[in-house]
């Protein structure tokens, strides 16, 4: 039996998005993709439309009046088809896009059970970035913390550090948290992006796994087992809400006053980073963040070249130098292990004048 029980979603008054799962409430327990914006969750009223509708099930996808490329994409005015993609462990999924030229987006996605615990940031967290930047408002591959006003961001790739630094300075010096993988930037001003965090052996605070269940810490343990038995190839995140944790000591909004990128290959070092360098990496970590979108737009393009989907990445990286203050920004180097001595070095970097 399907849930027909729509929730919606509000990212600071900037956008609002609703998803239907239509899938059986027993699949949706087991494998919530819901749960990673329940920080944004609002009263839903259904004589307000939202930027974005997102469906979860079963669907038949329009191709009439489309043209389709390597048998895998279907592509008209303001509408995408991917027939299917896969992943790690079998996961796999279809999905389509209706109304990229017009002001509500329409998404919708089919995957099996392996793919479920992918979409969102597969495709979903997508969506929500090309809403971002509709409003000129740039979403950054990066965590934040605050404190009186002052946000310090520490931008990276996945794995690059964020979160070990993001709850070190929360949990030991007291800043305000405001994302570990997210944040968003609009006018020099960062704005707080809590989805789930996404804990691993290298990431996991101690303040942290003490707010975990027993069955979260078997779990838990169990995929490190897998990563290991697998030599790496399985990597499955435990996911946690900063909402058990945190009480209090978040942060919605404030100015921009240090920008850290870091990266992981090398002795610590820390040294100024010019803009042009800062905005195309950061557009470089995103790209890399949304690796098959990469391709998706490109298609959209090849059919519809002037358009501001096929654009995106362009406009991106311009409205990010655009909302940049004039703040200090830094290139850090870490070791790939981050030891304590390390961790305290580097937030003494990024936290201090």
């Amino acid at each position: 039996m399907a849930s027909d029980t729509v929730a919606r979603y509000c990212i600071h008054g900037i956008c609002t998005f609703d998803i239907l799962d239509q899938v059986g409430p027993v699949v949706q327990k087991l494998l919530d993709v819901q749960g990673r914006y329940q920080c944004f969750k609002t009263d839903y009223d259904p004589a307000v439309s939202p930027d974005l509708r997102v469906t979860i099930g079963k669907f038949q996808p329009d191709l009439h009046g489309c043209t389709s490329l390597d048998g895998a994409y279907w592509v008209k005015t303001g509408y995408l088809y991917h027939s299917g993609e896969t992943y790690k462990m079998g996961a796999g999924w279809s999905f389509d896009v209706a109304g990229l030229e017009s002001s509500t987006i329409e998404v919708r996605i089919n995957a099996n059970f392996p793919g479920r615990p992918f979409i969102a940031g597969k495709i979903i967290d997508f969506f929500i970035f090309w809403l971002l930047q509709q409003h000129e408002c740039s979403l950054m591959h990066a965590s934040a913390v605050a404190h009186e006003g002052d946000v310090f961001v520490f931008a990276a790739r996945g794995g690059g550090g964020k979160t070990t630094l993001a709850l070190a300075a929360t949990f030991n010096q007291g800043m305000q948290f405001m994302g570990d993988n997210f944040v968003i930037l609009k006018n020099g001003m960062i704005y707080s992006y809590l989805s789930d965090l996404n804990m691993f052996g290298y990431n996991l605070h101690p303040r942290v796994w003490e707010s975990l269940t027993r069955y979260e810490c078997l779990r838990f343990k169990f995929w490190q087992l897998v990563h290991r038995f697998t030599f790496g190839y399985i990597k499955v995140f435990s996911a946690v809400s900063p909402l058990r944790f945190l009480q209090g000591a978040s942060c919605d909004s404030g100015r921009l006053k240090k920008l850290t990128m870091l990266q992981t290959f090398g002795q610590f070092s820390c040294n100024p980073l010019v803009r042009e360098a800062l905005t195309a990496q950061m557009t470089s970590n995103m790209k890399l963040e949304f690796f098959s979108f990469v391709r998706h737009v490109a298609v959209y393009g090849c059919v519809f070249p002037d358009t501001a989907f096929a654009n995106f990445w362009q406009s991106y990286t311009e409205t990010l130098q655009d909302n940049l203050p004039q703040a200090e920004i830094q290139r850090m180097t870490l070791p790939p292990h981050i030891t304590d001595k390390i961790k305290a070095q580097a937030l003494a970097a990024g936290l201090g004048e």
